[in-house]
């Protein structure tokens, strides 16, 4: 890593914990850029979660930018235009601009196209169960709403609202999953450089995997290079208890 990468990201830390607490948004969270939506901001999970479609914030909301997210998690959160057509080769055709991955997956979850509530439940349920791939993936939000979940190191969950144009880029190794909003409506891209990464590898089984291994010790060696403080938490959410509906 660069010497100036290494300021830049130590910089966007330092301030972190005075953000984390303040329930008032960032001013450049409120901003628009062009066709860009208004910038997103993230937000550790409460660790009972009573509604899993719902923000679930902690009380007091502690916030992330997108910035802090990568810094916490190493995954990239970012938008691209899709254009005004529902125009599926398009829509790849821009995402591998992003990423130049050959493999791809159309993924939805409607509540008006699924045969009743119990069905958008099922299919919800596989959506939520967190995982990881070997191998960086992509998603990118082709219609609809919800949340991108990711764990950090210590076992925290960070809730991102996503919607048409969101992409995301995970690592290898990375604890991650998505969640419907109240809406329960959202279609997604998945992307893939090779079908090996299509794999999913589930909590809590996989802890002990190398892969995820190799990715905390990963994390840990970015924080020892910019002096992050960090602290274990111990235990994981409950993933059985995670799936409670309402």
């Amino acid at each position: 890593m660069q010497y100036f990468e290494v300021y830049v990201f130590a910089l966007a830390r330092s301030n972190m914990s005075q953000q984390l607490t303040n329930e008032k948004l960032p001013a450049k969270c409120q901003q628009s850029n062009g066709n860009k939506p208004h910038a997103k901001t993230g937000w550790y999970l409460r660790d009972t979660i009573l509604n899993r479609y719902e923000e679930n914030k902690t009380d007091p909301p502690e916030y992330l930018t997108d910035e802090q997210i990568y810094l916490e998690t190493e995954n990239i959160l970012s938008w691209i235009d899709l254009g005004s057509k529902d125009d599926p080769v398009e829509w790849e055709k821009r995402a591998r601009a992003v990423r130049n991955m050959p493999l791809s997956k159309h993924v939805e979850c409607d509540i008006s196209k699924e045969k009743d509530e119990q069905a958008v439940h099922e299919k919800a349920d596989k959506f939520f169960n967190h995982h990881f791939h070997v191998g960086e993936v992509m998603r990118v939000v082709t219609e609809g709403s919800g949340y991108y979940d990711v764990m950090d190191l210590n076992g925290r969950w960070i809730r991102r609202p996503i919607s048409k144009g969101d992409v995301y880029v995970i690592p290898s190794g990375c604890y991650h999953r998505v969640c419907l909003d109240t809406k329960k409506h959202l279609n997604v891209v998945m992307m893939h450089y090779d079908k090996k990464s299509t794999d999913q590898f589930f909590w809590p089984e996989s802890l002990n995997d190398p892969v995820y291994i190799e990715y905390n010790e990963r994390m840990k060696c970015l924080r020892r290079s910019l002096s992050f403080p960090y602290q274990s938490r111990p235990g994981f959410t409950d993933c059985v208890k995670s799936l409670n509906r309402p």
